[in-house]
C-alpha cells in the first residue's frame, strides 16, 4: 500500500493536470474509476491500485472533495473538482433532471433569494389509470 501511495505522490502533477483540463467538475465513482483505468499505465500507477484509494488520496490531498447525499432508501457520493455550482451538482444526481420550484425561480431572475432548498425533478411514464366507474 506504501508503494501506492508513493506512486500516486509521483503522478500527482500529471493527475492534477488532467482533472484541471477537463471540462467536467463533478464525478461520480464509475467515472473516476473509468478515468483511472484509462491512465493508470501512464501515471505509473499499480496496475491492482483499488480506485477507493485514488479517490481517498484525492480527497485527502484537498483537491477533490466528496458531497454525500442519504436518501430514505440509497446514498449517493459525487466527487468535485474546483469550483461547483450547487446546481450543478443536485442535477447530477438524476439524469435528464431539472431544476424546479424556488431554484428555477432564482436562475431566471424571477426572485433574488437564494433557494435554501434545491429542488429537482425527472419526468416519469405516463401510467394507466383504471377505470373505477361503477357500471
Amino acid at each position: 500500500m506504501d508503494s501506492d501511495l508513493r506512486k500516486l505522490e509521483e503522478a500527482a502533477p500529471h493527475i492534477t493536470e488532467l482533472f484541471d483540463a477537463a471540462s467536467a467538475s463533478i464525478y461520480t465513482r464509475s467515472a473516476i474509476e473509468e478515468i483511472l483505468a484509462a491512465n493508470k499505465e501512464t501515471w505509473r500507477l499499480n496496475k491492482k491500485m483499488p480506485v477507493k484509494t485514488f479517490i481517498e488520496h484525492l480527497v485527502g490531498s484537498g483537491k477533490m472533495t466528496a458531497a454525500e447525499f442519504k436518501f430514505p432508501t440509497q446514498k449517493k457520493v459525487r466527487y468535485l473538482w474546483g469550483d461547483t455550482s450547487p446546481f450543478e451538482l443536485a442535477q447530477s444526481l438524476k439524469p435528464n433532471a431539472y431544476l424546479t420550484h424556488r431554484s428555477a425561480m432564482y436562475l431566471h431572475g424571477l426572485t433574488e433569494e437564494f433557494p435554501e432548498t434545491i429542488y429537482i425533478n425527472q419526468e416519469q411514464a405516463l401510467r394507466h389509470q383504471r377505470n373505477n366507474e361503477l357500471l
